[in-house]
């Protein structure tokens, strides 16, 4: 692995598991065992190197995998449960684009497009999924596809921020979450 890998796969745990302000470029120097010449020849600065971590974590979506996870491709209902449970990561601690979220702001304007750019990327294979059902006749005509499929990816964050919180039930699980918003949404469907 080069040394520019080497740190964008630092930097990314790092921010995945710390957030952006709670991320130094030492932090990733110390991690890496390389210099300050490096990481700025490389990322030019720390909003470059967050703008390469997001480009790494939309590229892993379009390959079907989310932080290491395969995801399922959504062509029926129990996929999508499946999908909506590693969304809700019960692996991690806290959602990573929760903690994104809380960490980039609209003024930073490289970061934040691409930061909308990475919601879309997970929310669009359950809208797609919607759309199909909608189109096939098996989905409420006069349904949002597009506000219910960012609501359930909304739900899953949510869960994970609560969990990261420990404002979770025990019993509570990424599983639970998941079921409960698939049914919430075949309240719609023809199934």
């Amino acid at each position: 692995m080069n040394t520019k890998d080497k740190m964008l796969n630092a930097a990314r745990k790092l921010l995945l598991n710390k957030g952006v302000e709670a991320t130094s470029v030492d932090d990733i120097l110390t991690a890496t065992k390389t210099g300050k010449s490096q990481f700025y020849h490389y990322f030019g600065n720390k909003a470059g190197m967050v703008d390469a971590v997001l480009g790494t974590l939309i590229t892993e979506i379009s390959l079907n995998k989310w932080c290491g996870t395969s995801l399922p491709k959504i062509s029926n209902w129990d996929d999508l449960e499946t999908y909506l449970q590693i969304m809700g990561g019960d692996n991690f601690h806290g959602h990573p684009l929760a903690l994104l979220c809380l960490s980039i702001r609209p003024k930073d304007r490289v970061n934040y497009a691409k930061l909308i750019e990475l919601n879309k990327s997970l929310s669009q294979p359950i809208i797609s999924f919607l759309q199909s059902e909608q189109s096939a006749q098996r989905f409420l005509k006069a349904a949002n596809v597009t506000e219910m499929g960012q609501m359930a990816l909304t739900n899953m964050i949510g869960y994970s921020i609560n969990k990261a919180l420990e404002q979770n039930d025990a019993s509570l699980t990424a599983n639970v979450v998941a079921h409960h918003t698939t049914i919430y949404l075949k309240a719609y469907a023809r199934v």
